[in-house]
């Protein structure tokens, strides 16, 4: 293949793939339309409506999350119903899926329909060239006719974009911590920077964090003590400090681990200088069953979920990530030893656990599925209820990872028919 048909296959692809993305949007819309056109005031107002019924079938049919299933809903609705000048180019590959997703939503605040037929027409006729535009350029050439022809619109979309809001996790953070940004009132920031310095204060001289750090971890307390939170827990080491102790930030956590892994209680917590963990359950031994200790609002708060090792082996034997039986691999033969993994998915590295044991965090024995049996009540026991939600992690419904911990466990087949067991 030469170059200049290199090329020609290249703009072919590009332009396949806008008018399938445009085929699979009108198939969304046509879900959504069944499942919402229908509906009396009833069905509108119940916790289940045709939107999230629709939702729950978008999700599972193209593996989206039900986030994402909404907003391909949102844009396929738009297109159908809107915006019909700019879905007939988009059905012909002019235009791209990332330029309509930009123009659905910088026109969604338009409520007047002769308006709304004036920017279709005005924004079908230059769409061809809005693909080489930056996300910025492409935005203020959308504005530019939304504004022309309904200058209410724009008015509310800029209302709307300076919204006070938090967000938390971006893509590009490493394992074990998260990125979190937002926008407060300059009043609430003020009480808050200055409550975050004050707290940042209270250790010793010798604790080796900056003083960013103690700001960061002041905040993290603050969210398992509450207003109530006097003073940091101080990082010097000296036992007579008067900040040292236990860190809440710890306390609060979880670690689930098999219970033929359990260190012995004489196994002391040491800070983190091999491939792997150590730590102790605690003075008392293990506890027989695992509880999760309630947060500051009542609910469970998940932990890490991690096998911890023998004092005598350097990592732990089996691999938090793996659905097969527990007892199925040799000791030290698995992978991910000494690593992390939080309900949500969220992955701890091994010297982070380390800490976390050793400054405090539970560490609680999860039962062999061998160990688990059928259980005659409806309502699983507290063993079992662990064991399934450590396993799953998050929930079973395709596309959405919800934290197991905040989902309903029930019976895949119905009980009694369907046992209360690990399998069902």
């Amino acid at each position: 293949m030469g170059d200049e048909q290199l090329i020609s296959a290249l703009t072919d692809a590009t332009r396949s793939e806008a008018m399938a993305a445009a085929d699979r949007l009108a198939l969304v819309a046509e879900v959504t339309a069944r499942q919402c056109e229908d509906e009396d005031d009833v069905v509108a107002h119940q916790v289940i409506d045709g939107w999230a019924f629709a939702k729950a079938q978008v999700s599972a049919a193209c593996n989206l999350s039900p986030h994402a299933a909404s907003t391909q809903m949102r844009i396929g609705v738009a297109l159908r119903e809107r915006l019909p000048r700019t879905a007939a180019l988009f059905g012909c590959g002019a235009v791209s899926a990332r330029v309509i997703g930009e123009i659905t939503w910088r026109t969604h605040l338009v409520t007047d329909e002769d308006a709304l037929a004036l920017i279709d027409a005005a924004i079908a006729a230059e769409a061809t060239e809005y693909g080489a535009l930056s996300e910025a350029a492409l935005i203020r050439a959308v504005d530019l006719w939304v504004e022309k022809f309904d200058p209410i619109a724009v008015i509310r979309s800029k209302a709307a974009a300076k919204d006070l809001y938090v967000e938390f996790d971006d893509r590009d953070d490493p394992n074990g911590v998260c990125s979190f940004w937002g926008r407060l009132r300059a009043t609430d920031k003020a009480a808050v920077q200055q409550r975050l310095n004050d707290l940042a204060d209270t250790v010793c001289a010798n604790d080796p964090r900056t003083v960013r750090e103690r700001r960061a971890d002041a905040l993290g307390a603050l969210g398992i003590v509450g207003p109530s939170l006097q003073r940091l827990a101080c990082r010097c080491g000296d036992p007579g400090c008067a900040g040292s102790g236990k860190d809440p930030r710890s306390t609060a956590v979880n670690i689930y681990m098999l219970a033929d892994q359990v260190p012995g209680a004489d196994a002391r917590p040491t800070p983190q200088t091999g491939p792997g963990p150590t730590g102790e359950p605690g003075p008392e031994g293990p506890e027989p069953e695992p509880e999760p200790a309630p947060g500051p609002d009542g609910s469970e708060r998940p932990a890490a979920q991690t096998p911890t090792p023998a004092e005598s082996y350097p990592t732990p034997a089996v691999d938090p990530a793996a659905h097969v039986p527990f007892n199925s691999r040799p000791v030290g033969t698995l992978p991910g030893a000494g690593v992390g993994v939080m309900l949500d998915g969220t992955v701890i590295p091994a010297a982070m656990l380390a800490d976390l044991i050793a400054t405090g965090a539970k560490v609680r024995p999860l039962r062999e599925v061998a160990d688990l049996p059928t259980e005659r009540q409806y309502r699983p026991s507290a063993a079992l209820t662990a064991f399934v939600r450590m396993c799953s992690q998050t929930c079973s419904f395709p596309g959405c990872s919800k934290p197991a911990h905040r989902c309903d466990l029930d019976h895949v087949i119905p009980w009694p028919a369907g046992a209360t067991h690990p399998g069902n």
